[in-house]
């Protein structure tokens, strides 16, 4: 049904974490996690939350070391305005990452990025309602891990690799 396009509910276990949406939220949150992951934010600036170019990851990667510091000096000397927004809610998600629940980050996220109708826009019509299903379980699914019981993005985030890779993994 994938294959087909066609929008379908799996009463089965396993593979929300495992969807391109759920791919694209958890680089952007792995980031936030740990701002020296050059290929996280690669993803995360890759996603229809920021929908850089591949002019603008070249002109990143053309300096030396860290992605980070490059795309902050180069939206600084006045780099493409995809570049600037992005160092703009990128650097309010760390220092939210800091002290918001997972759940509240995520939330903060969505709406700052204008994450849904950025993907609305990037996914094909019929495919909208399953993805829209999978980025609200995502949200609910930063409740319910373990209760919410984990107090820092970077446990969250080990959480959800461990979901991932066992078999208790989150429902679709």
């Amino acid at each position: 049904l994938r294959a087909a396009g066609i929008p379908f509910v799996s009463p089965g276990q396993g593979g929300l974490l495992a969807t391109l949406e759920a791919q694209d939220l958890l680089a952007v949150l792995r980031f936030l996690a740990d701002p020296a992951d050059n290929l996280r934010l690669a993803h995360s600036l890759r996603t229809p939350a920021f929908n850089f170019t591949d002019e603008d990851l070249l002109a990143i990667s053309a300096s030396p070391g860290a992605w980070w510091p490059a795309l902050q000096r180069l939206a600084a000397e006045g780099g493409s305005p995809a570049m600037q927004r992005a160092v703009r809610l990128l650097t309010g998600w760390l220092e939210a990452s800091a002290h918001l629940p997972a759940h509240d980050l995520i939330d903060r996220i969505f709406h700052e990025s204008g994450w849904f109708a950025r993907c609305r826009a990037a996914v094909p019509a019929a495919l909208w309602p399953g993805v829209h299903a999978n980025l609200e379980a995502l949200l609910e699914l930063a409740l319910n891990v373990d209760a919410g019981r984990y107090p820092s993005l970077t446990r969250f985030v080990d959480e959800l690799g461990r979901l991932s890779r066992s078999d208790e993994e989150a429902p679709d």
